[in-house]
């Protein structure tokens, strides 16, 4: 693709790659083959998925496109949608002010704030309740169903750091109830303080990450359904780097659901 300039941003512990779309032309020489090889960590940059911010039409100011370190586009990443204003701003020398960000689905308001930076989400939806998983080695499992701008299954736990979580969370990503494409996974344990303990193994990533924005909502939501917590929620991923998720909840539905956390340049170069 010749000389390229990237940034690699990290969102409380998840990274991605960053590539300009707005003043060059690089997101058709992006593949799965070249994600697979600058998200690679031993032989690459290494990151959880490639970003490539590009123009969009008003009201949006930006659109995101966001792949996965296998190569597959997701349709949203919450963690990624906060560094996009940071890039705007230090890479592409945008003014310093909030901006709308458009991804697949929804228009996102990013803006900074006193702990980093602060994206408007989506509205879960799909969301489904006490599911019973029969899975093997482990038995009966309850998780909740909520896409929050990507699916994710959700249980909660008195033992988040278990030797098991891998096995258990691979066997609900790839489990029939999710067919065809599978489903994130987020493992939750409360702690005091209205504080919820996280884990996510991301679809796609095919791995736990240090973070999860969609996942942390996902957590805070159900969290609240169940009357473990209320709005803002703290959620602590495994990175220790807190997200906090603010929402009004009505009987079964959320709105103005805010993800605020820490967004920050990591290292800017060429390929």
């Amino acid at each position: 693709m010749g000389r390229q300039s990237f940034a690699k941003y990290s969102g409380c512990g998840n990274d991605f790659i960053f590539f300009d779309g707005i003043g060059t032309s690089v997101a058709h020489q992006i593949d799965a083959a070249f994600i697979q090889a600058v998200c690679h960590r031993d032989k690459g940059i290494g990151a959880d998925g490639v970003v490539v911010v590009e123009k969009a039409s008003p009201p949006a100011d930006a659109a995101m496109r966001i792949f996965n370190s296998d190569g597959s586009e997701a349709a949203m990443c919450g963690n990624a949608l906060r560094c996009v204003l940071p890039f705007l701003c230090a890479q592409l020398r945008w003014p310093r002010r909030p901006y709308h960000i458009k991804t697949a689905h929804y228009t996102h308001k990013v803006q900074f704030s006193p702990d980093g930076v602060t994206a408007t989400m989506s509205p879960p939806y799909k969301l489904s309740w006490d599911i019973t998983l029969n899975i093997p080695s482990h038995g009966p499992l309850l998780v909740h169903y909520l896409d929050t701008g990507v699916p994710h299954a959700v249980f909660f736990t008195e033992q988040l750091y278990g030797d098991n979580f891998f096995k258990l969370a691979r066997a609900i990503r790839h489990h029939a109830e999710f067919i065809p494409l599978g489903v994130n996974v987020t493992a939750v344990q409360c702690a005091a303080g209205n504080n919820l303990l996280v884990r996510t193994f991301e679809r796609g990533v095919e791995a736990e990450t240090q973070a999860c924005g969609t996942g942390a909502t996902a957590a805070a939501l159900a969290a609240c359904r169940l009357g473990y917590s209320h709005s803002p929620v703290t959620v602590i991923p495994f990175s220790n780097k807190p997200l906090t998720i603010s929402f009004i909840a009505s009987g079964n539905s959320y709105r103005n659901v805010v993800i605020s956390g820490e967004a920050q340049l990591l290292v800017e170069g060429f390929l």
